[in-house]
């Protein structure tokens, strides 16, 4: 079987170019006023309170019906708002999966009682949702979903257990996809369907799952014989296959499959200046271009979604070569900044001077700069090149996983690191040592006494082995 992938040129209008001015406008105001830092960094910080700012000015709920509170703008609109919500780093991220494709999902499928509950809520910015979908035993392999929702008097009773759930100990609700009926020989993606559940249903139980850095955004969501009513399925009774991907269409094809690490490539530009050397500028020209053609091919999307149509195909291939460009850039950058960064001390072709900083014995030369003195930057441009030094050039290092015997590559790393005689705060992050070297011990990056710029992550090569094999 073969499907056609088709992106349409598209030209912004007038309306989305007027849009852009008003979210701009709106984002200064909220800067200036303290609201949040424009740093590039913070979509993914929750703030209920930007969130309710974002809803009074009309930034949520943008393309959807006026009867609930919405704009009725085109998604090229609201493509123009994402785009510049997230290139400024303003933190969207309570409201976001809300916005983004449950609103949306509730509007083509809900019933009418949802809608008139829900909508305006999520409009206000003072309704959040998460989404259930995968399970403990299921990857992301959806058919073989086991958690059930079994029909009694006036609605249905959920069993099961979801799984790296975003946000679930922050939303209202949970669009969870649940096992209504087995699925068929000739059809695995039948007995499929979706319920909308409020959190605070009785018999609910969510548990952190904390990332290595100490962080808690995934969780484990367990239902144990929790009611939901008739009025809360979305959509028909075990066909949700095809309206959960149409779903994805919403949340795959954005502009921040490609913009969440936008502030890397902005320092990166201000760091190489109007006249950068000879690999340094095609490294950056290489990367805008590409950042350009992701740009073009998630506005083809945005248009199509605007034309009334459900372009599945052409979401997934932006989300894959925007996460694979997204998740390179980093790297890319630092193989450049070598380049860009100079000896120290001495004036490049634009007349900055290249700060040396001599507290860093042991290093190389080149890259004992810290960066470039220009004579102005403005507060963003400062921001977004203070983030790309620190993960470069750190000035404080956790260590986690480290070990005390000397006898293994966890131990070696402490002693090489101490013997290259950083100069900055150096952590122990270990849940079985209480002190290695003359290092304290934290059970967790949370524990420490202070952020750090560079967190060295080991894990024993058998961990790594055993995990791979139970892939296969």
């Amino acid at each position: 079987m073969t499907c056609a992938i088709q992106f349409d040129p598209i030209q912004l209008p007038a309306a989305a170019e007027a849009m852009r001015k008003r979210v701009r406008e709106f984002l200064h105001r909220q800067a200036s006023a303290g609201s949040f830092i424009p740093n590039g960094f913070g979509m993914t910080d929750h703030s209920p309170e930007f969130s309710r700012l974002c809803g009074d000015a009309g930034f949520i709920g943008m393309t959807w019906p006026r009867e609930y509170g919405g704009g009725e703008h085109t998604f090229l609109e609201r493509f123009v708002v994402t785009e510049e919500m997230i290139a400024a780093g303003a933190p969207v991220w309570a409201h976001w999966v809300a916005d983004r494709q449950s609103g949306p999902m509730l509007i083509r499928y809900g019933s009418a009682a949802v809608k008139k509950m829900v909508l305006p809520k999520i409009i206000a910015g003072e309704c959040y949702f998460c989404i259930g979908m995968s399970e403990p035993d299921s990857g992301s392999d959806l058919f073989s979903l086991r958690s059930r929702a079994d029909p009694v008097d006036e609605g249905w009773l959920v069993n099961g257990r979801k799984i790296w759930t975003s946000n679930a100990h922050r939303s209202q609700y949970i669009i969870a996809l649940l096992r209504t009926a087995p699925a068929t020989d000739s059809n695995r993606r039948h007995g499929l369907t979706q319920f909308l559940i409020p959190m605070d249903a009785p018999g609910i139980d969510v548990r952190p799952i904390h990332n290595l850095t100490g962080a808690h955004e995934f969780n484990e969501v367990t239902f144990d014989d929790v009611f939901v009513a008739s009025d809360h399925i979305i959509g028909e009774v075990d066909n949700a296959w095809k309206q959960a991907t149409n779903e994805l269409a919403y949340e795959r094809s954005g502009p921040e499959r490609f913009l969440e690490t936008f502030a890397v490539l902005y320092g990166l530009v201000h760091a190489a200046g109007r006249d950068p050397e000879q690999r340094s500028a095609e490294g950056i020209g290489r990367l805008i271009a590409q950042l350009s053609t992701l740009r073009q091919m998630s506005l083809s999307v945005a248009g199509m979604l605007s034309d009334g149509k459900v372009p599945e195909v052409e979401s997934a291939v932006v989300k894959e070569m925007g996460t694979n460009w997204e998740q390179a850039l980093p790297g890319v950058a630092r193989n450049l900044v070598p380049d860009i960064i100079g000896e120290p001390g001495v004036a490049d072709p634009r007349g900055n001077v290249v700060c040396p900083q001599t507290d860093y014995p042991g290093r190389h030369p080149r890259n004992s700069a810290r960066h470039y003195c220009p004579r102005s930057r403005t507060a963003l441009k400062r921001t977004a090149t203070d983030a790309l030094e620190a993960l470069f050039w750190p000035k404080s290092i956790a260590l986690i996983g480290a070990s005390s015997d000397a006898r293994i590559i966890r131990g070696r790393m402490v002693d090489a690191i101490l013997e290259h005689a950083f100069p900055g705060p150096i952590y122990a992050v270990s849940r079985s040592h209480t002190k290695i070297r003359d290092l304290a011990c934290y059970p967790c990056v949370s524990d420490l006494p202070q952020p750090v710029d560079l967190a060295i992550i080991t894990i024993p090569a058998k961990h790594v082995i055993d995990a791979l094999e139970a892939c296969v």
